[in-house]
């Protein structure tokens, strides 16, 4: 929502069509747009990363036939890898593979890429 709200505002920057107030702040925000993102991702990457890895844990649970099954770590309720939490699963990968891991590369190869 955050994001969008950005977006909006520096679109209006470039629009004449919006109102003087709304232009005069498009104006303080759209020109700092790329660092106010920077800032909001900085801040949201250690929440982000404990809840992707919060959802890929499990644990396994062993019957007293012998049978064994992995369930959620945080709900011994939920199935591993299946109802309820593919979709969390899911989510956390694609949050995990285009954002959290290309960040955290970049963030340990520009100063290596610096000197």
């Amino acid at each position: 929502l955050t994001i969008t709200f950005i977006v909006f505002c520096h679109y209006c920057l470039k629009s004449n069509s919006a109102g003087h107030r709304l232009n005069r702040f498009s104006h303080f925000v759209g020109k700092r747009a790329v660092s106010v993102l920077a800032t909001l991702i900085y801040l949201s990457y250690s929440k982000l990363l404990r809840t992707v890895i919060q959802i890929l844990m499990y644990a396994t649970v062993l019957t007293d036939n012998g049978m064994s099954f992995r369930v959620w770590f945080y709900d011994g309720t939920i199935r591993y890898f299946e109802g309820k939490h593919l979709l969390l699963f899911i989510i956390a990968m694609v949050t995990g593979l285009f954002f959290l891991f290309p960040y955290t590369l970049a963030l340990t190869l520009i100063p290596i890429i610096d000197k």
